[in-house]
C-alpha cells in the first residue's frame, strides 16, 4: 500500500492499491488522469519532454524566466484580506432592468477583473439577497444580489457559473503547487466563501454541487459541459451539498471528505 499524497486539500488518510487491481481501480476513480496531470507538471517543471530529452541549462532558465513572467504575481502573499482575494462577485448587475447579465456574465470585483459567464440563465433571475452577508455602506460597494435557479431544473441541462482558471492565474490556486515548483506557497492553500441557499427538503433528491474545479483538453471543449451536475471526467475536486444537507468534498482521485452533522 502507498498513500496517495493530496495534502494540500486532504492530508494523507487513503490508501491506494500497487499493481494491475490498483491500475483497474484508478482507471475507475480517474486517479489515472490526475496522477498524469502531476506528473506532466512535474516534467515541465524539471524541463522534461516525455521522450527522455531535457532542455539544455540555458534553456531551462529562460523557459523558467519566461513562465515567471506570465504568472500573476503576489497572489496568497498580501498583507490584508482584500489584497489576497482572488475572485469577489455581488452579483452588483442585478440592478440592471435590462438584464444583460444573462448576455454578459458578472464582473469580478477584485483587481484581477475576472468574468463569471452564466449558463442555463433562460431558468435564473438575480434577486435582492437574503444573506446575511455584509451589504457595506450605500454608495461606497456595489450593491449585493443573489443568482437564483428555479427548482426543478433539469439536470441534463448546464446551470452555473464559469470563471476561466488559466496556469498562472489568480485563480491557479490549491493544486499542482508544491516547494519544489518556481510557483510560491501562497498558492498552495485557499479559503472558499459562498453563501446558498437550499430548496425545500421535499424537493430536494440530487445533489448541488457548489463550486468545482476541472481541466480543459482541447480550446474547442465546450464549457456549458462544466456545469452538468454528473460530468466528472476533466474534474480536479469538487463541493457538492448532499440531499441530507451535509458538505461533501470529492477529488479526481477519489478521495472524499464529508462534514457532520452537529
Amino acid at each position: 500500500l502507498e498513500l496517495d499524497e493530496f495534502e494540500d486539500w486532504l492530508g494523507r488518510c487513503r490508501p491506494a492499491v500497487l499493481g494491475k487491481e490498483g491500475v483497474a481501480i484508478a482507471a475507475d476513480t480517474g486517479e489515472g488522469t490526475l496522477a498524469a496531470i502531476l506528473s506532466a507538471a512535474a516534467r515541465e517543471d524539471d524541463g522534461d519532454h516525455g521522450d527522455g530529452s531535457k532542455n539544455d541549462p540555458g534553456m531551462e532558465e529562460n523557459s523558467i524566466s519566461s513562465k515567471q513572467r506570465n504568472w500573476v504575481k503576489g497572489v496568497g502573499e498580501g498583507r490584508l484580506d482584500e489584497d489576497n482575494l482572488s475572485l469577489y462577485l455581488r452579483f452588483s448587475e442585478g440592478v440592471d432592468e435590462d438584464d444583460n447579465w444573462k448576455a454578459d456574465g458578472f464582473t469580478d470585483l477584485t483587481k484581477h477583473a475576472h468574468l463569471a459567464r452564466l449558463y442555463g440563465s433562460e431558468l435564473a433571475s438575480v434577486e435582492a439577497t437574503t444573506s446575511s452577508v455584509d451589504e457595506g455602506e450605500e454608495g461606497k460597494v456595489r450593491l449585493l444580489y443573489d443568482v437564483v435557479y428555479q427548482e426543478g431544473a433539469p439536470r441534463d441541462q448546464p446551470t452555473g457559473l464559469v470563471v476561466e482558471a488559466p496556469r498562472g492565474g489568480s485563480l491557479d490556486i490549491g493544486m499542482l503547487h508544491n516547494n519544489d515548483q518556481h510557483t510560491i506557497t501562497g498558492r498552495q492553500r485557499c479559503t472558499i466563501e459562498l453563501w446558498y441557499h437550499l430548496p425545500q427538503a421535499h424537493t430536494m433528491t440530487d445533489e448541488i454541487i457548489l463550486v468545482r474545479r476541472s481541466l480543459f483538453y482541447e480550446d474547442n471543449d465546450d464549457a456549458s459541459k462544466l456545469c452538468l451536475p454528473d460530468e466528472k471526467h476533466n474534474t480536479l475536486w469538487e463541493l457538492a451539498v448532499l440531499p441530507t444537507g451535509l458538505l461533501e468534498l470529492r477529488t479526481g482521485a477519489g478521495s472524499v471528505v464529508t462534514s457532520v452533522m452537529h
